[in-house]
């Protein structure tokens, strides 16, 4: 990123875990969201939902609990000492490593049987994020990133897109009801006035998924919670794409707006999403 950008990446911090130790991490992590991942596709297809509602359009079912219970019980048997944080079930403080986990990011779509949904795991340690899975279920793919170790899709190396004109651009435009509406507007004709062409599609977890591979060119949110976003975020960082975010501390204890885009958008992105500049 250039140093005319509003706004710059935090700088990388070194983990407390040695590189074996993440490497571990990893290797069990994507076993759980995987195995995770494909258990919730299958308790939806018997129909096992138990609907419930925390807000306005905030759904949660029984699957969302049972998978997040489920990726906890394996990661504190393989990590005690590791810490987690989860969209349902919140999560003590800790100076260690800390997982951050959405057990279904696009509860919205899933209960709908459409295809925008995954399940989003992340490993944040010294204020830094280190790790990063994410299984797209509606297209049962497995994702993930380790810090300075690359981004891959089911094995395949990942590599942001290299668009760099905004007229020939597609960004994925996330929204919730934390979000005015007359702002996502706002979003809407920057975006329009600049020649872009946009997309919601309600997870934010897939949508920086596709930021990784090419398929958009940038995903923006005006507030996202860190469960949504961190696994994606560190994917995304990993195939070369721009991330930026509210600080660790902060992200974690109350969200905020987050950009992910293809590097040779980043600058002109981050200066039409005014947000981002004052982040």
């Amino acid at each position: 990123m250039t140093a005319s950008s509003p706004l710059a990446p935090a700088s990388p911090h070194p983990s407390q875990l040695a590189p074996s130790a993440l490497q571990d991490r990893l290797t069990v992590a994507c076993d759980v969201v995987r195995r995770a991942g494909r258990s919730a596709r299958e308790a939806w297809q018997k129909g096992n939902l138990a609907v419930d509602l925390k807000g306005p359009q905030d759904f949660v079912t029984a699957i969302d609990r049972d998978t997040e219970t489920a990726i906890r019980t394996e990661l504190t048997k393989a990590f005690p000492g590791d810490g987690v944080l989860g969209e349902e079930f919140g999560g003590a403080d800790t100076e260690g490593p800390l997982w951050v986990v959405d057990p279904i990011d696009g509860t919205a779509n899933f209960i709908r049987g459409l295809s925008d949904w995954a399940v989003s795991l992340a490993l944040v340690d010294q204020g830094a994020l280190h790790l990063g899975i994410v299984y797209d279920g509606g297209r049962d793919l497995l994702y993930w990133g380790r810090s300075g170790h690359g981004a891959f899709c089911e094995g395949k190396p990942l590599e942001a897109a290299a668009t760099d004109r905004l007229d020939q651009a597609l960004v994925m435009l996330g929204n919730s009801r934390h979000t005015a509406l007359e702002d996502h507007l706002d979003d809407h004709r920057a975006l329009y006035a600049l020649g872009a062409e946009y997309r919601r599609h309600g997870s934010a977890a897939t949508g920086l998924l596709m930021v990784c591979d090419g398929r958009v060119d940038g995903y923006y949110e005006r507030h996202l919670n860190a469960w949504d976003a961190l696994g994606g975020l560190c994917i995304a960082g990993e195939a070369g794409a721009f991330t930026a975010a509210p600080n660790m501390a902060r992200f974690l204890a109350s969200g905020g707006p987050v950009l992910c885009s293809c590097p040779g958008l980043a600058t002109s992105l981050a200066k039409a999403l005014s947000p981002l500049a004052s982040n």
